[in-house]
């Protein structure tokens, strides 16, 4: 079939752009293709887009994850990989202004938990362009350096500032996220950068852990195991392993018996040892987390939480675990809003429970 004729008259086509092209029809399964369609909205998802980013780098083109979900378009993905400047929608109406909403990533680092979410925001609000912050430990190969929660918000800051096209924005922080979302607050309140608000998802309050609460595994094996297994569950990756799977192996046994069948699952090759190097660096940063000037937060904050992960604890620890939480409101100097969701802190941002995440985050978008 000719990549030509269903292209949109309205942008040139190219080799680069006939390649993407070429990469979405059979990912997608579907000839009918425009360089104006959004690869979320025809059928795309977390696990399509990491393949993705695999079959343009194969082709030698300079491209990180974060880009695909910043750039969702074969047009504005075609654009920034020429390094060509993206047209911000209706740009030639002055009077509008772009609104720029940040997700930044749990504790893995990835933002792929977040794409759903992200996907249904942009569909529904043409003004909006949203941005996924994507650990940077993953592109530079140093997914075992630890950094510190201040070190990353910086480095999130300095990300942000070269991609934002207005100078308001929202930042929505996933678990971890909120905690980096917090001091990237600090840096933003000394920049032209104004901070609308500040969305935390399912996070307890800083210097308030509650990891205490919940059995915790002692062995290299169970801890292996629960990791890799949230971090399967929040990004939606295959996951058909059973603890026995990983009794009597050494550690180096486990995770190529990880990396080989995941890669086979997926039909691509995933680094598992440099996710669970991320998830691990992180979790040591949020421990050894510190804000001795207990800094207030002048914006407006929204905080939802999730209850069926309490289930599992007694109602005197569901009574602490509840203080924790709503801790966030005596670090808060502005509005400051708490409310219940449907899920767990893994399915909150899966369907069908992400649609009610949008319902209330939209109303704030929309603000």
């Amino acid at each position: 079939m000719d990549v030509r004729a269903e292209i949109t008259a309205d942008f040139p086509s190219t080799q680069l752009t006939e390649q993407l092209t070429r990469i979405w029809q059979d990912l997608l399964q579907t000839q009918h293709i425009g360089l104006r369609d959004n690869f979320f909205e025809i059928g795309g998802d977390s696990i399509l887009s990491i393949k993705m980013l695999s079959q343009v780098k194969a082709l030698g083109y300079e491209i990180a994850l974060g880009d695909l979900f910043a750039f969702q378009t074969i047009a504005d993905l075609a654009q920034k990989i020429e390094g060509g400047s993206v047209p911000v929608a209706n740009a030639a109406n002055t009077s509008v202004t772009q609104k720029e909403v940040v997700f930044i990533p749990g504790l893995g680092g990835s933002p792929l938990a977040l794409y759903a979410l992200g996907g249904l925001l942009t569909a529904n609000d043409p003004l909006l362009r949203v941005h996924y912050l994507t650990d940077p430990r993953f592109e530079n190969g140093a997914a075992e350096k630890q950094l510190s929660i201040k070190e990353l918000a910086a480095l999130y800051v300095a990300v942000l500032k070269e991609r934002i096209a207005s100078q308001t924005v929202i930042l929505i922080g996933y678990s971890f996220g909120a905690y980096v979302g917090y001091e990237m607050s600090k840096l933003l309140a000394a920049s032209e950068i104004k901070l609308d608000a500040f969305i935390i998802l399912d996070a307890n309050a800083p210097h308030q852990n509650t990891f205490d609460l919940f059995e915790q595994d002692d062995t290299y094996t169970d801890k292996v195991f629960s990791s890799l297994k949230a971090l399967a569950a929040i990004n939606e990756i295959p996951f058909s392993f059973e603890r026995e799977d990983f009794l009597n192996k050494d550690e180096a046994t486990i995770l190529q018996l990880i990396q080989d069948r995941m890669s086979s699952q997926l039909d691509m090759s995933i680094d598992v040892e440099k996710l669970l190097a991320v998830y691990t660096r992180n979790g040591e940063a949020t421990l050894a987390w510190e804000d001795d000037q207990k800094y207030p937060l002048i914006t407006k904050t929204l905080l939802l939480k999730t209850q069926k992960d309490l289930e599992q604890l007694s109602l005197e620890k569901q009574a602490i675990y509840q203080l924790h939480d709503y801790g966030w409101g005596a670090l808060i100097d502005g509005e400051f809003e708490a409310t219940f969701v449907d899920g767990t802190h893994q399915s909150m941002l899966k369907s069908p429970h992400v649609d009610e995440l949008y319902s209330i985050i939209t109303k704030e978008t929309n603000g």
